[in-house]
């Protein structure tokens, strides 16, 4: 495939990496999703050097660049979902379902997000798609020192460590976490919390750790280029959620080969198998939480069992390769049914 990527507002961190691959690339500099410049601007380009498909990634700009594309006869067209997007309002909600008119086949990154996208936009089944995120699992199998780690974060020695790597947003419960984590001490277990994450809620979250009686086992990492350093000297990882798509957290937790408790919401249960690959929390009682937790740190579940299967599935299902056959597959379906109609 000849790949053209167009950048909306700004390049991103992965610019020049998809230009050393072989992209071409052009940033819009657009001022947001309302831009009335967008369609003339990528009709301008479709009709210069027309695509055989468009496949488009950030809900507010589907319309405007599902249209330019049947402006000019582009064949194929696909629209993503990618999370659980409580945040649409009204207006978003009534552009995304103008933009799905124009799109052949919505993908999906779950089930749980088809799920939710098709009864709120009020999309045909059909048009649907699940195709699964790939990682590079190595890529979370730290070689690093677990003590030269532990020393840098500033992470206690010898004790084991509850981990929550999460956008410090409302959606991620915190609240929630914090909770949890200080009925496991009030049990009498020993543990470092680890918090990896920054967000809106960064202020009032440390705000309430300070407070806590056990402050002192917190650490706060805001932002890492190292994820998987701190997922290495992890005993659980934690995911408390309200609500989400396919959280790359958990599959990256699953890479590492780390026991991983989450809430049982949205596509969550499709990545972990209960008491297998992980712990799936039902309800949103802290107590249910520090429970599950407990059970990894005092040795009621095997813990290492639970880790290596949830690697083990990783590396079968979540893999790059099988996510880019996926597409290519359906690319293929498309232009072959388009083929068909011309012939």
């Amino acid at each position: 495939y000849e790949v053209t990527v167009y950048c909306t507002t700004r390049a991103g961190a992965l610019f020049d990496e998809a230009k050393q691959r072989g992209a071409s690339l052009e940033n819009l500099r657009l001022r947001g999703g309302w831009d009335y410049r967008l369609r003339g601007m990528l009709r301008k380009r479709f009709t210069e050097h027309r695509p055989d498909i468009l496949h488009t990634f950030l809900s507010g700009f589907d319309l405007p660049a599902n249209r330019a594309a049947r402006d000019v006869g582009v064949p194929a067209v696909v629209s993503s979902r990618r999370e659980l997007a409580a945040w649409q309002k009204p207006r978003h909600l009534r552009m995304q379902r103008r933009a799905n008119r124009y799109a052949d086949v919505i993908v999906a990154n779950s089930q749980a997000a088809a799920d939710y996208a098709q009864k709120r936009e009020h999309a045909p089944e059909y048009k649907f798609r699940v195709i699964r995120n790939g990682i590079v699992a190595d890529a979370y199998v730290s070689m690093s020192d677990p003590d030269q780690v532990r020393a840098q974060y500033g992470i206690p020695l010898g004790v084991p460590v509850i981990c929550m790597v999460a956008n410090m947003s409302p959606v991620k419960d915190h609240s929630l976490f914090i909770h949890a984590c200080e009925e496991v001490f009030r049990r009498g277990i020993e543990a470092h919390v680890v918090m990896v994450g920054d967000g809106p809620l960064r202020d009032a979250i440390m705000r309430r750790v300070a407070i806590s009686q056990y402050n002192d086992r917190f650490t706060h990492i805001p932002q890492t280029d190292f994820v998987s350093d701190v997922l290495k000297v992890s005993s659980v990882c934690v995911l408390c959620s309200k609500q989400e798509g396919s959280p790359n957290v958990v599959i990256e937790a699953m890479a590492a080969g780390r026991p991983i408790v989450a809430s049982a919401v949205g596509g969550i249960p499709e990545l972990i198998e209960d008491g297998v690959s992980g712990i799936l929390v039902k309800n949103r009682d802290p107590r249910a939480f520090s429970d599950a937790i407990g059970s990894v740190l005092d040795g009621s579940v095997d813990a290492n069992a639970m880790g290596n299967a949830a690697q083990d599935w990783v590396r079968s299902e979540m893999t790059i390769a099988g996510m880019v056959n996926a597409h290519k597959a359906l690319y293929a379906e498309l232009l072959a049914r388009d083929a068909r109609s011309i012939g």
